[in-house]
């Protein structure tokens, strides 16, 4: 498969990284897997490089659309077992399966809160609400789908008119960063270990379909990842930033899966393979908490460049 890594790269500079290089080799993945085109959908663990894979759900309905809170102790999931899609939560290894919420609704796309005690979603994919999960109480938010909450619990990015806007949660004032309502399909935010940019998804019709940067206070979108003849979905970018997670499918549909890449030395590799499912989605990867996931200037510094197509 020819791959083509254009305009821009995170540099890591980092003593306390290098030290400490076991660290990016471990934590899990969750994810979505379906075995056959006709089956379900369930949530699946793997190590980082593809390996230990685990079910974590069996529901003769679909689950999907897995999130680790912060501690790495629970996971959020969509289900549609009881008729419709809700949000619902479980321990790491699939235990105490439940919904957050006694009256069904049609919930989507939840993002913790880095606090662990919030979490954000979608309500008919048109309303974003926070639920408090220590009080049980609901707040409504902006308008907009696929909210992400960035790393230091000041805002949201999300999805409107096929935009992207971000919510300043402290003054509840919102901006759009990029406009994309004439020219594609814009999807799956998630950010920066800094808060200082948002990652996401753009299908274009004018503009190269792939994965997409921009700073937060806005500016022009950068390509990231692109794969010629492929289309690359939901990025999940590590915690120390020199790693991102993918999901990669051919123009015809054919197969689905996951990749990891590595920034540094645009290294490519296949976590999910065709021996053990088809088509693979939404993956969402945990580190340990003793890994900082807010490095100082002393620890990392981060680069944006550029670089040729290859």
């Amino acid at each position: 498969m020819r791959r083509f890594l254009a305009l821009s790269v995170l540099t890591l500079v980092s003593v306390s990284i290098c030290a400490n290089a076991s660290i990016w080799e471990s934590g899990k993945i969750v994810y979505t897997s379906q075995i056959f085109s006709t089956s379900d959908l369930d949530i699946y663990s793997m190590g980082p490089n593809g390996d230990d894979r685990t079910i974590l759900t069996d529901s003769i309905a679909d689950d999907y659309d897995p999130t680790w809170s912060p501690n790495g102790r629970q996971i959020l999931f969509v289900s549609e077992r009881d008729g419709q899609p809700d949000i619902y939560i479980m321990d790491n290894d699939g235990g105490n399966q439940r919904p957050i919420r006694v009256v069904h609704k049609h919930r989507t796309s939840p993002t913790w809160a880095p606090d662990g005690q919030r979490i954000a979603y979608s309500l008919d994919s048109e309303q974003i609400f926070i639920y408090d999960l220590i009080r049980a109480v609901p707040e409504y938010i902006v308008a907009g789908a696929n909210p992400a909450w960035s790393p230091d619990g000041r805002y949201i990015a999300f999805i409107r008119d096929g935009s992207l806007y971000v919510i300043d949660l402290e003054t509840m004032i919102e901006s759009k960063l990029v406009d994309s309502a004439l020219f594609g399909e814009l999807s799956d935010p998630t950010w920066g270990s800094q808060s200082n940019y948002i990652v996401f998804s753009w299908v274009g019709l004018l503009t190269d379909s792939g994965i997409y940067y921009v700073p937060r206070w806005g500016g022009v979108a950068e390509i990231l990842h692109q794969v010629q003849g492929h289309h690359v979905h939901h990025p999940d970018i590590a915690p120390y930033g020199g790693e991102i997670l993918v999901e990669v499918h051919p123009d015809s549909f054919t197969e689905q899966h996951i990749y990891k890449v590595t920034h540094r030395t645009n290294n490519w590799q296949q976590l999910t393979l065709d021996s053990n499912s088809t088509y693979n989605y939404d993956p969402d990867w945990w580190h340990p908490t003793s890994f900082s996931v807010q490095p100082n200037d002393s620890q990392s510094t981060t680069t944006w460049g550029q670089l040729k197509k290859k």
